[in-house]
């Protein structure tokens, strides 16, 4: 119906079909524009969460690099201050190592001069014992070989015995004056009167086994040996064997007095290597610190050595077997002083717990520091073992010193074990045997 207007104008239906057509190619046009909007959007949104997320993953970034860098700044920090600490102690350790070598080498002298003063005692005493009864014995003989009744037999034996002791205490000869009217013989008569009331318990307690024996029961020479061992020293010898290590003793209590109290004791040590285990393990293991524990800790362990004295009791009362009884075959038994082993000092109650985890009951496996305390018997507690047992020690001189001995050797034996090459070990029980030989032999 729609037909062209006469001078060739566009009809209505024409106009509405051109308008829709242009509506039609706008409209896509529009929808065109509003996809590539959308796809801006979403591209611009997906930057945006990039970029957020990239944003977040920078501070956690420079978060880390703050607590890094803080954690590296308190590193370093403790470790210049721990560094400072170990040089100090270092230091003083070095200073106070040469006083403790000092009183331990005067106190192993002084404990020679006593071992060597008790033997020759013994010596004596053995050979004024033997003059006594030699006398005795041929007086006897004599009153025999003249047919002298066994009182008169006695007597003579008795008389003998005592002349024998009169000229004994008479040997010293006559007081010498020196220029201040000084006695110069009184400490040999003193020693003299001494080892004379040791010679009679001895010959009264040898008295007393035989009585026993007669009476039909066992003979008992260790009883009678006990009653002069331990006297093998006189008591001059003795006190001034106290004085001195009295004076010893107390020189040892002030070595680390003017020390500062990280620096003064086992403990306060061991605090401060423990608390930088505990903060810094990896930097401990990495500075060796377990090959260097025991080297900080020795001079402390052998100023307390010193108070160490095994062989002159320092422990209480304990019945051992001795005699018969020890190879069980009898019931013979003796309160004797054994000392209290080097296990209950405060160097070892303190170390033996050295670098434990808190909470746990035992180091982790491989754990360098569980061999601390091992190492430690072995390099100070070993020799100066040996010493004792070398130089101060005599098979047969007391039953309490022999069983320390004994006890001495099992402890060492936990932590050296015999099988294994440590040279000292076996030089120490070379020496202990050939003691006991010679002792036996003789």
């Amino acid at each position: 119906r729609a037909a062209a207007a006469p001078g060739g104008a566009l009809t209505a239906g024409a106009r509405l079909q051109a308008v829709s057509s242009a509506a039609a190619v706008a409209l896509a046009a529009l929808r065109q524009g509003a996809a590539r909007a959308n796809a801006s959007h979403s591209n611009v949104q997906s930057a945006l969460t990039r970029s957020r997320g990239n944003l977040t993953a920078c501070l956690a970034r420079i978060e880390g690099l703050e607590a890094d860098t803080k954690l590296a700044g308190e590193k370093y920090v403790a470790m210049q201050q721990f560094k400072t600490y170990i040089a100090d102690l270092c230091e003083c350790l070095a200073d106070k190592s040469l006083v403790v070598e000092e009183l331990e080498d005067d106190l192993a002298q002084l404990r020679a001069d006593r071992a060597a003063a008790s033997t020759d005692a013994l010596a004596a005493l053995d050979r004024e014992m033997n003059l006594t009864a030699e006398a005795a014995v041929a007086a006897a003989l004599q009153a025999l070989g003249q047919r002298a009744s066994p009182d008169a037999v006695r007597a003579a034996a008795d008389a003998a015995a005592a002349a024998a002791e009169q000229s004994l205490l008479n040997e010293n000869g006559p007081p010498e004056l020196d220029e201040f009217g000084r006695n110069v013989n009184l400490q040999r008569e003193r020693e003299a009167q001494e080892r004379a009331v040791l010679r009679s318990r001895l010959t009264q307690a040898e008295l007393a086994a035989a009585a026993a024996v007669s009476a039909g029961g066992q003979l008992a020479t260790d009883d009678a040996a006990e009653a002069v061992m331990g006297a093998g020293e006189d008591a001059g010898q003795a006190r001034r064997y106290a004085v001195r290590y009295k004076e010893l003793m107390d020189t040892a209590a002030t070595v680390f007095l003017d020390a500062s109290e990280q620096f003064s004791s086992v403990r306060a040590v061991k605090a401060e290597l423990e608390d930088f285990k505990l903060k810094w393990p990896r930097e401990y293991e990495q500075a060796y610190m377990s090959l260097s524990a025991p080297a900080l800790f020795a001079p402390f362990v052998r100023l307390e050595l010193l108070h160490w004295d095994p062989l002159y009791a320092d422990g209480a009362p304990k019945r051992v077997l001795f005699g018969a009884a020890a190879a069980g075959g009898g019931e013979q038994q003796q309160d004797v002083r054994v000392h209290k082993g080097f296990d209950a000092m405060q160097w070892y109650e303190s170390l033996f717990d050295y670098g434990l985890p808190e909470g746990s009951a035992s180091l982790p496996q491989g754990d360098a520091d569980a061999d601390l305390l091992p190492q430690l018997v072995r390099r100070l507690v070993l020799p100066t073992a040996r010493r004792l047992l070398s130089d101060c020690w005599t098979p047969g001189a007391s039953i309490g010193a022999s069983a320390s001995a004994a006890q001495l050797l099992m402890e060492l034996l936990v932590y050296v074990p015999a099988d294994e090459v440590w040279g000292e070990l076996r030089e120490l029980m070379d020496d202990v045997t050939g003691k006991l030989e010679a002792a036996a032999a003789s």
